[in-house]
């Protein structure tokens, strides 16, 4: 019933923005609807039903604060916003950075009718230039944090699209200015503490669902110059990469890669895989890891091996896989083509800024090759 009433509600704020767009009614009031409407639209979409909350406790339950995301998924911002205000228990209502350049592929006409830039910016959303922001783009944020809001930002300024987790484009030659907006919130203000909360969402298309880890908040010190502002934005997104969460579907990818790409035989052994799985998940113990690692490896397997048996990079023989190894190490020309033309690639590529989990399969492939 609830639902049903949160529903009827978000079909009015709709009404009240298609009559606003005729100039047949006001702005609509979304802020008096916020609870309700965001409910309705994780009930919609399902955000809450495909995310597993990690370490859920660590997200504040107020504002001041940034958090600092990473950008997987086309939906981030409502997603992890949903995650946020739910967790925050309603204290906060994240504003998102946006850029102000995503809609700008849509036609005049189609936008006289419903036009997204104002959409979600009633929905909370705050627009900068990612190649070069004013100071009058910033000065909202810095506002927020003063007036003890809170918003959520990408450091790696744009959507990674290969699975890499910060895949800097040729204009972006460091992460996102994080500590400027705590830096300047804390000016003047030494006792004011804006801590910026690491968040990160690890998407698994095996599965079609995702893990969102929240991290330790991270304080700037009063007064820190430049040079220790650039050091606290670098520290940041260490930390952050820190927080994606390892599963079968990675892990399993990258053996597979590197079984082709050293010019082993096309087959392997179904038996081997779950015990080179098994090894590699026992050396990697102290990362965030999916527990279906642990407690359901060979489904986990076989899931993931039907998943790329459908978009033929391999076939399942009794007992054993054959690879096709022209398909495994193709390398698309465009980033955007990853997920689709080479899912295990994609796959791959989300565990390659991880040391330990690189050595650990390494080693796994050295075993085999022995």
């Amino acid at each position: 019933m609830t639902e049903l009433r949160n529903l009827l509600k978000l079909a009015l704020l709709l009404v009240q923005y298609f009559l606003h767009r005729l100039g047949r009614k006001q702005t609509p009031e979304v802020a008096r609807y916020y609870g309700e409407g965001l409910a309705a639209l994780d009930f919609l979409f399902g955000w809450s039903r495909r995310m597993r909350v990690v370490d859920g406790e660590r997200c504040p339950k107020g504002g001041p604060v940034v958090f600092a995301s990473n950008h997987v998924c086309l939906d981030d911002p409502f997603a992890t916003g949903n995650a946020i205000y739910q967790l925050s228990q309603g204290g906060i209502r994240p504003h998102i950075m946006m850029r102000n350049d995503f809609f700008r592929w849509m036609p005049r006409w189609l936008k006289r009718i419903a036009d997204p830039d104002e959409a979600t910016q009633m929905m909370g959303a705050l627009q900068i230039s990612r190649q070069g922001a004013d100071p009058a783009q910033l000065k909202p944020f810095v506002a927020l944090l003063r007036e003890s809001h809170a918003f959520l930002m990408y450091p790696g300024r744009s959507r990674s699209r290969s699975g890499l987790f910060v895949e800097y484009r040729d204009w972006i030659n460091s992460p996102g200015a994080t500590s400027f907006f705590l830096a300047q919130a804390q000016e003047g203000r030494p006792e004011a503490k804006a801590p910026a909360v690491p968040v990160v969402r690890t998407f698994n298309p095996v599965k079609g669902g995702c893990a969102l880890v929240f991290g330790a908040p991270l304080y700037l010190r009063p007064g820190a110059d430049r040079a220790a502002q650039r050091e606290f934005d670098y520290q940041l997104i260490v930390a952050m990469s820190d927080l994606v969460e390892v599963n079968v579907a990675q892990v399993l990818s990258a053996y597979l890669y590197l079984h082709c790409l050293h010019g082993l035989p096309d087959t392997v052994d179904g038996e081997l895989l779950v015990r080179r799985m098994r090894s590699i998940f026992e050396k990697i113990a102290r990362r965030h890891v999916d527990p279906a690692a642990h407690s359901d490896l060979e489904c986990e397997i076989r899931r993931t091996l039907e998943f790329l048996r459908k978009r033929g990079l391999l076939r399942m023989e009794p007992n054993r896989v054959r690879l096709d190894r022209h398909a495994v190490l193709f390398a698309p020309q465009s980033i955007a083509e990853y997920r689709k033309r080479n899912p295990l690639k994609y796959l791959a590529n989300q565990i390659l800024h991880m040391p330990d989990v690189v050595r650990a399969v390494e080693r796994g492939m050295a075993e085999e090759s022995s």
